[in-house]
């Protein structure tokens, strides 16, 4: 049998020929069936490298983007000029750094200016309150002028540790009569002796 195949091969070509596995006869898997692409297809080479050359042009693309980005960021950097402020708390830093803004850049918009009032009033709360617990730790320490005002000062020293503090109509009329009471003057002006906001004034 095996000079039988070995003729048929030859006059046939091999592309006829039978093989022999295990005793059975395994005929070949015509063109294309084979599961693997055929590479030798003009058209499928073709594909790839139109497939390859999108892919470098999109690689390509990616990389001019990151270099203008990085050039100008570079640019941008170089543009920038910084200025390192150096003083002790409340020495005015912060308020150099919004005059700047005020005179330079416009100023504030629309929603930061709503956020500055109620800064303002976080700073007229906190003002008040280290004012008047300063009155009793100085020494010599400061005394009312109306020690009528003394349920005021209690009053003010209660909203300490509250948060989320409603700015009331009692509040404003507390503060401003302790403001003008000459004691409470008197303390403002020994706040060199203790830390008090530079805007307390």
């Amino acid at each position: 049998m095996g000079m039988c195949h070995s003729l048929r091969a030859r006059l046939l070509g091999p592309r006829s020929a039978i093989s022999y596995t295990s005793g059975r006869i395994a005929n070949p898997a015509p063109d294309g069936e084979s599961g693997q692409p055929d590479s030798s297809d003009p058209q499928l080479r073709e594909q790839r490298r139109v497939e390859e050359r999108a892919r470098l042009k999109a690689e390509n693309k990616r990389s001019r983007n990151i270099d203008k980005n990085l050039k100008a960021e570079k640019r941008e950097y170089k543009q920038t000029h910084r200025l390192l402020l150096l003083g002790a708390g409340e020495s005015g830093k912060s308020t150099i750094v919004k005059q700047m803004r005020i005179l330079h850049v416009n100023g504030f918009n629309a929603e930061e200016k709503k956020q500055k009032i109620h800064d303002i009033k976080n700073n007229i709360k906190e003002a008040i309150e280290t004012i008047v617990s300063a009155m009793s730790t100085l020494t010599p320490p400061v005394q009312l002028a109306c020690p009528e005002n003394q349920f005021r000062i209690q009053y003010i020293l209660n909203l300490a540790n509250q948060k989320d503090f409603e700015f009331t109509t009692e509040f404003y009329e507390n503060t401003k009569t302790l403001w003008q009471d000459e004691g409470v003057r008197a303390c403002f002006e020994r706040s060199n002796e203790y830390q008090l906001i530079d805007c307390a004034q």
